[in-house]
């Protein structure tokens, strides 16, 4: 006969799963699979969304995960065929679950908690926030610090100093290791004492869905009490047959004997095969719990490698912005210093041609300016460039003086 411990996690990443979550356990919203003759047997406890609230407004240090977890689910049950005892202590075993997980997560970071036994199975479901207490300090963190020859990220270990506060940390609780270790701590110090003992270890199992599992679970029950039901009718057919039964039928009802005893053999093998299904669903479960505290893992790795990326990107973009604004304003300057020095000389041009040193001289500039104007294309041609450039600006003032050339 199975007797394992059953306990699960769920994250819960938004106020909406959290609401979704507390309706299911308290039974706002109704599972089909749920017996309404039964409901009043429920047990729900926790200040619920109200509690909720108040610890996450406690939180002082904010979370480095793109989505951090809000509030984590635990599922405790154990093997149906446990129990379901009549002897089996539910509420005692619930209570010890409880406290277990009160002393793991911090009981001031309960929100509620429900007892179903309007199911096929019995169990609990816990929700708690992860806040954690943040001590000052150092911590050590790998981050990226550059890529190799061959496009490979260079990983360095750094230290960074941490302040006093309070944060959500659901890796605490739900890492792999952690969870492996909850597993056994579990049965250990919960499950022991009640006869219940750790699921198989790495056994390699494939996870199955909670509600496929009760699915499961409830079509082997109903085979079983189909069974039951049978031989009950064949044993009662029996008994009612016996006392009218002579000495002739003697062989017969001992061969119906036979046959009862080979339905006994065949229910045996049934609860057998319902034992081995069982223990392959509880495998399949926690396997799937460490895949998913692995590729948790990965995801807030990757979270915070995208959120350095996009800091030094901010970083750069706001460097550009500031040396372009000053290259603008640089620019501006000079445009302006250009625009006020070609202004004085081309004031200083003219004052020297209109009031020149003397008389003698301003004449002497108009004689000049004359004879230049009296030279010859092919002249002019042989000139420099210099020289050119001066005969253009003679030209321009015999224009002013109304000089023919």
């Amino acid at each position: 006969m199975s007797n394992f411990v059953i306990i699960r996690h769920k994250k819960l990443k938004s106020v909406g799963h959290i609401k979704q979550a507390i309706a299911h356990n308290d039974r706002t919203t109704m599972p089909k699979n749920a017996d309404p003759s039964r409901t009043h047997l429920n047990q729900v406890e926790g200040g619920g969304l109200a509690t909720l609230k108040k610890n996450l407004a406690s939180v002082t240090q904010a979370s480095t995960a793109k989505y951090p977890v809000m509030a984590i689910e635990y599922i405790v049950t154990a093997s149906p065929a446990q129990i379901q005892q009549p002897d089996f202590d539910q509420a005692g075993y619930f209570k010890a679950a409880r406290a277990y997980l009160d002393n793991l997560v911090g009981a001031g970071n309960f929100v509620h908690g429900a007892v179903h036994y309007d199911e096929s199975n019995p169990h609990a479901h816990f929700i708690y926030t992860p806040i954690i207490e943040l001590k000052p300090g150092m911590r050590r963190r790998s981050v990226v610090t550059g890529k190799d020859a061959d496009g490979k990220q260079i990983r360095k270990v750094k230290e960074f100093k941490t302040e006093a506060g309070r944060a959500l940390n659901a890796k605490r609780f739900t890492g792999r290791d952690e969870s492996i270790q909850l597993q056994t701590d579990f049965a250990e110090k919960v499950g022991k004492p009640f006869g219940l003992r750790r699921g198989i270890h790495r056994s390699g199992a494939k996870h199955t869905e909670i509600r496929a599992f009760y699915g499961q679970i409830m079509q082997v029950l109903a085979e079983m009490e189909e069974l039951r039901r049978q031989l009950a009718e064949r044993e009662a057919d029996l008994n009612k047959r016996d006392s009218a039964l002579s000495q002739r039928n003697v062989d017969l009802f001992t061969k119906r004997l036979a046959l009862d005893k080979e339905e006994r053999a065949s229910m045996e093998r049934l609860q057998a095969k319902i034992d081995e299904t069982v223990r392959k669903l509880e495998a399949r479960e926690q396997t799937i719990q460490e895949q998913e505290a692995a590729f948790d893992e990965k995801l807030e790795e990757l979270d915070r490698v995208l959120d350095e990326r996009n800091k030094a990107l901010q970083e750069r973009e706001k460097a550009l912005q500031e040396q372009e604004a000053a290259f603008d304003e640089t620019l501006e300057e000079l445009d302006r210093v250009l625009d006020e020095r070609n202004k004085a000389l081309q004031e200083r041009e003219k004052a020297l041609l209109d009031n020149p040193p003397n008389p003698e001289l301003k004449q002497r500039s108009k004689a000049l300016d004359a004879i230049v104007g009296l030279l010859q294309r092919e002249q002019y041609d042989r000139l420099s460039p210099d020289h050119q450039k001066q005969v253009r600006l003679a030209k321009m003032r015999n224009d002013e003086r109304g000089y023919n050339m």
